[in-house]
């Protein structure tokens, strides 16, 4: 699939990808620790672990309910691909309402067996490179707005319950 991806996925759209795969013109690497990343990068690593983790636990769930998707591989078309996939998340959904028990194998959900490593690719596009510099830019301002912010109005609890606010002069 790596090599077409590019035909299969909508423009100005990005698959997020782990450090072992090549930045490329359809997907989104962290930045390579090497010992030298910026404020900026470090954060953008870090919300795109946060999003990778949150969509790896969601197919490790389905995964878990449904083995087959482990034993039989999706061999199809996107389209299709796409069918069988949001398939499987109706039906889990009606197992969850239904509190139907899930299959205890914690190793479907370790993200290590479902990611091989590719070579290192020096030949990643500058494009995609700019467009990655670009979205941790656009993080990095976003939170230091949000910083800024809670600093000049002293928010001191951001519980989804209360919020605690002390307006300073």
């Amino acid at each position: 699939m790596l090599s077409s991806s590019s035909s299969v996925i909508p423009s100005n759209s990005y698959i997020l990808g782990d450090a072992g795969y090549p930045c490329q013109n359809w997907l989104l690497t962290p930045y390579r620790d090497n010992g030298r990343l910026t404020q900026i990068q470090t954060y953008y690593n870090t919300k795109h672990s946060q999003t990778r983790i949150s969509v790896e636990q969601a197919f490790g769930k389905l995964k878990s309910r449904f083995r087959c998707l482990i034993t039989n591989p999706i061999a199809t078309s996107l389209e299709t691909a796409i069918l069988i996939v949001t398939t499987f998340c109706i039906l889990h959904n009606i197992c969850e309402e239904r509190e139907e028990d899930m299959l205890d194998d914690d190793e479907y959900f370790d993200d290590q067996n479902n990611f091989h490593t590719l070579s290192n690719n020096n030949n990643a596009s500058e494009v995609t490179n700019t467009i990655r510099d670009n979205l941790a830019n656009y993080l990095w301002n976003k939170k230091i707005l949000r910083d800024n912010r809670r600093s000049r109005y002293n928010i001191i609890s951001d519980s989804e319950d209360e919020i605690d606010i002390e307006v300073s002069e």
